[in-house]
């Protein structure tokens, strides 16, 4: 505050220059009036400001205690979330997933009807697979977990029946990409061998 008043001391000398000096004076002195008046008002607020916080602080120390008992019982995990056959099923699908693909990946790379960008965009595929299987374990252990999040049991459970919808959802698609891979591979193994076939038939060397 000391700064702003030497500031609007600075902007009075500044006006002494003036030819209007009176004006300028008589100004600059109602601006520090209006300065004063300004501070005692901000005082005052503050001074209630902080009463208010103490207020705040003695009934959070005080008359709300059920109020905290809720909000711990909101970290806390019921049985009933803990044990929903759904935890189970995102666990186990995600393995699976990973395991499955993690050996499709193994084959791919050995194939010799696929081509280096064909094999690296699977590989990618395969990588944000993992980034995600990660991400959603996570998910699920911060869920299940006591202390971690504040939700109501009706909202893990919610959430918990989400993650399950979605997981299956993409095991599908990683069961649905995977055959189609193997069907691309097994065509192009096909034509191969037609082509040597005609080959062998005709005499091409």
């Amino acid at each position: 505050m000391k700064q702003l008043l030497i500031g609007w001391v600075f902007i009075g000398a500044g006006l002494t220059a003036s030819a209007q000096f009176g004006s300028a004076t008589t100004t600059m002195l109602q601006q520090i009036a209006a300065l004063q008046a300004y501070l005692k008002i901000a005082e005052k607020g503050y001074q209630i400001a902080e009463q208010g916080l103490q207020t705040i602080g003695q009934i959070k120390n005080g008359e709300f205690n059920l109020h905290s008992a809720f909000v711990s019982s909101l970290k806390a995990v019921s049985p009933t979330v803990a044990n929903m056959a759904e935890v189970a099923e995102i666990i186990g699908l995600e393995a699976s997933m990973i395991n499955r693909f993690s050996h499709k990946l193994s084959s791919y790379r050995q194939s010799a009807w696929l081509q280096p960008a064909e094999v690296s965009y699977i590989n990618q595929i395969y990588t944000g697979l993992v980034n995600n299987g990660l991400e959603c374990i996570t998910a699920l252990a911060n869920l299940t977990t006591d202390g971690e999040l504040s939700m109501t049991d009706g909202e893990r459970i919610n959430r918990i029946q989400q993650m399950d919808t979605e997981m299956q959802r993409q095991y599908r698609l990683v069961q649905t990409f995977a055959d189609q891979t193997d069907l691309l591979t097994a065509q192009r193994q096909q034509e191969g061998n037609d082509i040597e076939t005609l080959k062998g038939i005709y005499g091409i060397q």
